[in-house]
C-alpha cells in the first residue's frame, strides 16, 4: 500500500506503520518540520501544496518501484521507536516530583 497525504502528524503514524507515502505541507513551517524524515529519506517529499506534475510523476516511481516501498518502508520504521508515551510519562512524573 501507499499513503498520500498532508505532512501534519500524520506522518507519525505512517513512519510507525512503514507505509511507503507521498507527503506534501500545508505550510512552510510543516515543510521545515518534516526535514529529519527527509534526511533518513523516510518518505517521498513533495514539498508545500501540490504540484499535478510533481506527484503524478513521483507517485508513478513509488508505484513502480518494489525497491523504494521497501526502503521508504525499513527507513520510516527506523524513524520512529514507539516510545513517545513513555518519554513523555517520564518527562512529566520528573516536573511532579
Amino acid at each position: 500500500d501507499i499513503t498520500i497525504s498532508a505532512s501534519g502528524l500524520t506522518k507519525y503514524e505512517i513512519a510507525a506503520t512503514g507505509t511507503p507515502s507521498i507527503l506534501f505541507s500545508i505550510d512552510n513551517e510543516n515543510y521545515l518540520i518534516n526535514e529529519i524524515f527527509k534526511k533518513y529519506n523516510c518518505f517521498i517529499d513533495i514539498g508545500i501544496g501540490i504540484n499535478q506534475e510533481k506527484f503524478i510523476l513521483n507517485f508513478k516511481k513509488l508505484f513502480l518501484s518494489k525497491e523504494l516501498r521497501i526502503s521508504l518502508s525499513k527507513n520510516s520504521r527506523k524513524v520512529v521507536d514507539g516510545k513517545g508515551c513513555f518519554r513523555i510519562l517520564k518527562t512529566l512524573n520528573s516536573k511532579i516530583s
